[in-house]
């Protein structure tokens, strides 16, 4: 079974070098690979990349369906999938969410602003809506520590859910079970201005709170910052409470 890979991000990237690691073994492989113009997986390029604009990926149709591919993995790409990609084979989304809570973008963040502690790898599949496919699977994560500490869950949650359900579908196609559209919430995507911690934040909202949105904003996101009395920004990287 052949399998197109779009990658962009770091714990994706982990997911992908995973699948090479043991494809070997299996019954699938990763025969093609995209990714963003910029993007650094300088380990992989023996795999011959194809470095796009994320713009141009409807361009790349024809390029996709020469692979034969029977699966089509985008975790992680922000960007909305063609119908032109989406119609040449089943594509799979990773979204780091109970879904359908928390659709949309900067879930991570999103979820930490709101106190979430426990939160969820969910793998789906992608239609024409945004993150309303039908779930494939779905395990619970901690949202506990840094962002480079849930990133490294998400990979590993990501990996191991991977590898089954694609074990799964080389026996034949997987059914997933429809979202429940009563429960859904949707989350706009955040902008770097808003990783700012202002004055009426440190006067209104908790301790706990502040230490969320730090402990979220990590690299490569907008790391949160103050803008101090001379108009220069302070990054604040690490935090931590005390009573």
């Amino acid at each position: 079974m052949n399998i197109v890979f779009c990658v962009c991000r770091s714990w994706n990237i982990g997911i992908l070098e995973g699948l090479i690691r043991i494809q070997k073994t299996k019954r699938w492989k990763v025969n093609f690979i995209i990714a963003p113009t910029g993007t650094e997986i300088s380990q992989l390029d023996e795999m011959k990349i194809s470095y796009i604009q994320p713009t141009q990926l409807e361009k790349y149709s024809d390029t996709i369906k020469s692979k034969k591919p029977q699966v089509i993995i985008c975790y992680g790409w922000s960007w909305k999938i063609p119908e032109s990609i989406l119609k040449i084979a089943p594509c799979l989304i990773l979204h780091p969410s109970p879904l359908p809570r928390y659709r949309g973008g900067s879930p991570i963040q999103n979820q930490l602003l709101d106190g979430v502690k426990e939160s969820a790898v969910t793998i789906f599949y992608a239609t024409g809506r945004l993150d309303s496919g039908d779930i494939l699977a779905q395990e619970p994560i901690s949202f506990e520590g840094y962002l480079q500490d849930i990133v490294e869950r998400i990979s590993e949650v990501g990996l191991r859910l991977t590898i089954d359900l694609l074990d799964r579908m080389v026996k034949g196609p997987v059914q997933g079970h429809r979202q429940d559209e009563s429960q859904s919430t949707v989350v706009k995507r955040r902008t770097p201005s808003m990783s700012e911690i202002t004055i009426e934040e440190i006067t209104t909202n908790s301790a706990e709170y502040l230490d969320n949105k730090i402990r979220g904003l990590q690299t490569p996101y907008p790391e949160a910052f103050i803008v101090c009395g001379d108009g220069k920004k302070l990054f604040i990287t690490r935090s931590h409470l005390e009573d």
